[in-house]
């Protein structure tokens, strides 16, 4: 269900199953430890708001609408953030940009849940999935879950519970799995994004500030989660505007921090890209036209349609070439 109430809908789980490396290829309605992970991640690395509204009587949102979406999934899970959140302490956040393309959060877990003398401190991340997966070591592998119904309380303690006894390390296996399965949901047009976590034990009289706790210790030596794929749908007309586009002899062409599949998928479904016509057919990555000049970018032929896992520096390149162009 897209409904925002947290009660309709249910949700399955294709994850990690076992000890094993691969995918589980069916669904299932039992979650694992990795399913598990990933709504706690979806729900705390997020500042998205999901709501019910007393005066309208129905459920409201405040904030991006991929944090939106992540906060939905992550409550029909029965995560919520407000919830968990209760007795920890958000240490930093290390806000996503668009090189990076990850975002993530350190919290304290509190005293009961480290030995004397240590703090314990989860890691929440999530991100484009190739840019996850390259700061993981570890995955995780346990068949059972750790959510427990009417215990939001103890989520932190139990997820860095799960996370020292069911990561094992990140396999080439089990990363193709991913990528291959990332592929496979960016062609069917959804937003796919990575899920990871890591829980450390610190010094308790060490330094837990934003600048001790950031990019290059928060975003390294990650357990990796599993994939979530949101829907984005068109909005209303677009089709119809695109076609009045090319009717005028207008190209039309996309720029977007998607997956390549994923914005590929979905021009051709407004008929940006056209199986009728070739001009229109080719899609090119910010990590490919990286490797472009100006010159060679403005010669393209065809020139891309699509242009995906764009940075602010490719986007000037993309303006430079149609302004070379004519």
């Amino acid at each position: 269900s897209t409904s925002r109430d947290p009660g309709e809908g249910e949700v399955t789980y294709r994850g990690h199953v076992g000890s094993s490396t691969q995918l589980a290829q069916d669904a299932a309605k039992h979650s694992t430890a990795a399913a598990d992970m990933a709504f706690v991640a979806s729900a705390m690395c997020n500042n998205a708001e999901v709501f019910y509204d007393e005066a309208a009587a129905q459920w409201g949102s405040l904030g991006d609408a991929t944090e939106v979406a992540l906060a939905i999934a992550a409550q029909k899970a029965g995560v919520r953030k407000a919830d968990v959140a209760g007795p920890l302490e958000l240490l930093a956040e290390n806000a996503f940009d668009s090189d990076r393309k990850r975002m993530s959060v350190v919290f304290a877990a509190g005293d009961g849940a480290a030995a004397a003398g240590k703090r314990c401190v989860v890691t929440f991340a999530k991100g484009a999935p190739e840019e996850i997966l390259s700061v993981c070591t570890h995955q995780l592998a346990g068949a059972g879950g750790f959510l427990r119904q009417g215990h939001a309380a103890e989520t932190a303690a139990d997820a860095a519970r799960s996370l020292e006894r069911d990561a094992v390390p990140l396999t080439p296996a089990l990363t193709q799995a991913a990528g291959a399965a990332c592929e496979q949901m960016a062609a069917r047009g959804l937003r796919v994004l990575g899920m990871a976590a890591k829980v450390s034990y610190l010094d308790a009289d060490a330094p837990a500030t934003a600048e001790a706790l950031g990019l290059a210790w928060a975003e390294s030596q990650l357990v990796f989660a599993g994939l979530v794929g949101l829907i984005d749908p068109p909005r209303t007309g677009i089709v119809e505007s695109v076609q009045r586009c090319h009717d005028a002899g207008i190209k039309v062409i996309m720029i977007t921090g998607d997956h390549i599949g994923t914005a590929s998928a979905i021009a051709a479904s407004i008929g940006i890209v056209r199986a009728d016509r070739a001009s229109t057919q080719r899609a090119i990555s910010g990590a490919e036209l990286d490797l472009l000049s100006d010159e060679a970018t403005a010669l393209l032929d065809p020139f891309p349609s699509v242009f995906a896992r764009v940075s602010p520096e490719n986007k000037i390149k993309i303006v430079r070439a149609l302004q070379q162009g004519g």
